[in-house]
């Protein structure tokens, strides 16, 4: 099964995709980190909020970094046909778009999962050192018309506390 926890920032997507990972229940799976953070901080350099500010602004650097991280995200999915994923593929374009970042045409015609485990705004937003509140409500409304529009399998929305969503994932991954 090839499935991705997708969300914008601090929606709990990587909390749930951390407890899958340790569960033995899930062991079959590959498990893809968040390749926007791992790429993010590895090459370039951002740890901070004012990082992110920094790249944004810089659309030729941000439009690179968009084609890495699709780039890179579809190679970890093509090699790997049992996966859960911490985002999608929808989240990288939901954020290119609304940093008038153009993507690839064909990018959003192939079927990349059988379920998003989709997880709404319904949390405050939690500051940190690397995370930045900018642009949430923005993000959250354009990976939801990008999954209505393109994706052909399930979305299964995550609401309420991290046992309910656990429960809810659980219930509807067939092994």
């Amino acid at each position: 099964m090839r499935i991705a926890i997708d969300g914008t920032h601090s929606t709990g997507k990587t909390t749930l995709w951390n407890i899958l990972k340790i569960d033995k229940t899930y062991r079959n799976f590959k498990f893809i980190p968040e390749i926007g953070s791992v790429i993010a901080k590895r090459d370039y350099s951002i740890n901070s909020p004012i990082g992110w500010m920094e790249l944004f602004k810089n659309k030729k650097k941000y439009s690179n970094f968009i084609d890495v991280l699709l780039k890179k995200q579809i190679h970890e999915e093509n090699i790997n046909n049992n996966f859960i994923a911490d985002s999608s593929i929808y989240r990288i374009c939901a954020y290119a778009i609304i940093n008038n970042v153009i993507i690839p045409d064909d990018i959003l015609c192939n079927p990349f999962y059988d379920i998003i485990f989709y997880c709404p705004i319904e949390f405050d937003f939690i500051e940190d050192e690397f995370r930045y509140d900018f642009s949430r409500e923005n993000v959250d409304k354009k990976l939801r018309e990008l999954l209505e529009k393109h994706h052909k399998g399930k979305i299964i929305p995550l609401t309420g506390i991290i046992q309910d969503r656990l429960a809810l994932i659980s219930d509807s991954i067939i092994f």
